[in-house]
């Protein structure tokens, strides 16, 4: 009846795990593991069928040595025909005393290198516990991690042998008395290319084993070939006593069931030290990083760069209160120097703006300005943001292997809980538990080194964590003082550039009021030149006519009253003529040469003087001064 129900399951195997004959978990429970799995099909499983690959290691107890060891022999599965061609053989010989599965990915975050089809018909024909899906579907085609380091550890147990016979399958060799588990384990392995570079990656793990038959089967998932490989070299390369499955001679049934049980534990030891390898080397690694990091930030000589920022700000404020004075000691040399400026104003305001010129703030001396360059942060150059950077992406390392470190060893718990509490089942015969106790006591010791080997190393994490954090709040602190000094530096120049402000303006506002003298004196002298260019205007005519009629071109005749006009003398005009027009042109000519020249001077030279070419102040006063007398 129970074969018969295998091959209707194995025929809809497309509905696992709804068609498990034996199953701790409920009804809705499947159907719930059927949809999720339904649902993660596409990211699952991979597509193309050039990179199916399904590898299956079993025994082949036709062919033994001399030693009586059984050999191991490796099938490969490109497709699910190749799988039924495989599996159906079962039916024949049954079960193989040993039998791995091993499902693979290209990387972690790559699908299975298998179809969906394939998956459910080799869960479906081994009858694999449905909660091993929460364990899959970790696996698949993810862009970031998810699931983040999900483990658990399941297990099923069926011990009783009445309720065994009602599924056992003497056809497959299967007596319906046995154990179900599945775990997933993490491990720390260099990446593949090499280098300094990290990658934890995970394996989950499905193992049964019959108790009457000593059957044991494995299905592994793995983003990687390593477990394989050790799998493989162990039981086939090297072939280790420990990894060799009992026979299945009736002479010594129990015997031989105790050997395949002993076999197991050798596998799960071979899983567990594959997770426990390279712990110490990662873990030495982040705290190499730790450290380099960390000695930049407590070799930072704080106090030299405290007593280095004390001086430059007290070299700061020292000279804003010496320019304030000399502002203030100028403004009052000035105010009598106004009487003085009187009689030529704008000389006395060109020399009076050099020697102000010489007094403004940014005059400096080259100590000073050899002091306010100075960078007294110059040791903080190698500490950044970058640093903090650095710190947070190892600090998140450490947590992450102190998790998955904390996670491996609650399932290394798990094992040794679970196979102690084995041995102390009642309903397992006396002659296996008796068998079975020293290879579950070795297990045990094995296994509980490895498990305190975690535990110190989760020490060593967790004062590396304590380090980085100690570390981030001195770089906080560090970079916080440097702010801070760096915003009153920035406070600092920006009072001294209002000050500047204030000191031009102040400049402005003096040259201002001496323009505005010099204007209010030239509108007194233009109004006395229009008064005396109307007495001109009035007397000019008049003064014309009698200059022109007193010449002597014009004869009067006092003996001839009745004469009405003068006699005209064209011999004088022509000799007037002769010399007064030639002085006329001569006059204007002599007028137009200087104004050229007048005007060329003060559109020239100027640029001359911005250029550099002419040097000098003194020919520029000199010009200036000539120009405005």
């Amino acid at each position: 009846m129970a074969y018969q129900n295998l091959k209707t399951a194995v025929k809809e195997f497309r509905t696992y795990p709804k068609n498990l004959q034996r199953s701790q978990v409920f009804r809705f429970g499947l159907e719930a593991y059927h949809d999720r799995l339904k649902e993660a099909k596409d990211r699952l499983f991979d597509s193309d069928p050039e990179y199916f690959l399904v590898e299956l290691l079993e025994t082949n107890e036709k062919k033994q040595d001399r030693g009586h060891s059984v050999e191991f022999f490796s099938t490969r599965c490109t497709s699910l025909a190749d799988l039924k061609t495989c599996l159906e053989a079962d039916h024949g010989s049954g079960d193989p005393r040993c039998r791995h599965i091993f499902f693979e990915s290209d990387h972690s975050r790559a699908p299975l290198d298998c179809s969906s089809d394939m998956f459910t018909y080799v869960m479906t024909h081994h009858q694999v516990m449905a909660p091993f899906l929460d364990l899959a579907l970790a696996f698949g085609r993810q862009k970031v991690r998810e699931d983040f380091y999900y483990t658990a550890f399941r297990h099923e147990n069926y011990f009783d042998p009445v309720e065994g016979k009602r599924f056992a399958i003497p056809q497959l060799g299967r007596s319906g008395v046995e154990y179900r588990q599945c775990y997933n384990l993490f491990a720390v392995e260099r990446s593949d290319a090499g280098g300094p570079s990290w990658s934890i990656r995970q394996t989950a793990v499905y193992h049964c084993f019959d108790m009457e038959n000593g059957s044991a089967l494995w299905v592994n998932i793995s983003p990687h070939s390593e477990i394989k490989r050790r799998i493989t070299s162990a039981a086939c390369t090297h072939r280790d006593p420990s990894l060799q499955p009992g026979s299945r001679s009736e002479e010594n049934g129990d015997m031989e069931v105790v050997k395949s049980f002993a076999s197991t534990l050798a596998t799960h030891l071979v899983l567990i030290e594959w997770s426990a390898e390279h712990w110490r080397s990662y873990i030495n690694s982040l705290e190499t990083a730790t450290r380099e990091t960390l000695g930049l930030v407590n070799n930072v000589p704080l106090q030299e760069i405290e007593q280095d920022s004390e001086v430059l700000l007290k070299s700061l404020v020292v000279r804003n209160l010496n320019e304030a004075r000399s502002s203030a000691i100028s403004l009052s040399e000035e105010t009598p120097a106004s009487s003085s400026r009187s009689r030529r104003p704008l000389s006395g305001i060109t020399v009076v703006g050099r020697e102000r010129e010489q007094q403004l703030p940014w005059q400096k001396s080259q100590m000073s300005a050899e002091r306010e360059n100075m960078d007294p942060f110059a040791a903080l150059h190698g500490l950044s943001f970058v640093s903090l950077q650095r710190l947070n992406a190892t600090r998140a390392d450490l947590h992450r292997a102190n998790l998955v470190m904390k996670l491996n060893q609650d399932i290394l718990t798990e094992q040794i809980k679970y196979y102690q509490a084995l041995l102390d089942n009642d309903e397992l015969p006396l002659p296996f538990k008796a068998g079975c106790r020293v290879h579950v006591d070795e297990f045990v010791r094995r296994v509980g080194v490895l498990a305190r080997l975690f535990a110190m190393e989760q020490a060593r994490v967790t004062t590396l964590l304590q380090l980085l954090s100690d570390g981030r709040d001195l770089l906080d602190k560090i970079l916080q003082f440097r702010n801070i000094q760096i915003s009153t530096r920035f406070s600092v120049h920006a009072h001294d550039s209002a000050a500047r402000m204030e000191e031009l303006t102040r400049e402005m506002h003096r040259s201002t009021e001496s323009m505005h003298q010099i204007a209010a004196k030239t509108e007194r002298e233009t109004s006395s030149m229009h008064i005396i260019t109307l007495v001109n205007l009035i007397f000019l005519p008049g003064t014309f006519v009698a200059t022109f009629l007193g010449s002597g071109l014009f004869r009067w005749d006092e003996n001839d009253p009745s004469q009405p006009v003068p006699e005209f003398r064209p011999r004088f005009f022509a000799l007037f003529a002769q010399i007064c027009f030639p002085l006329m042109g001569i006059t204007g000519l002599i007028w137009l040469v200087a104004n050229s020249w007048s005007r060329w001077k003060w559109k020239v030279l100027p640029k001359a003087f911005g250029r550099g070419e002419l040097g000098g102040s003194r020919l520029e006063e000199d010009g200036l001064d000539h120009r405005i007398d």
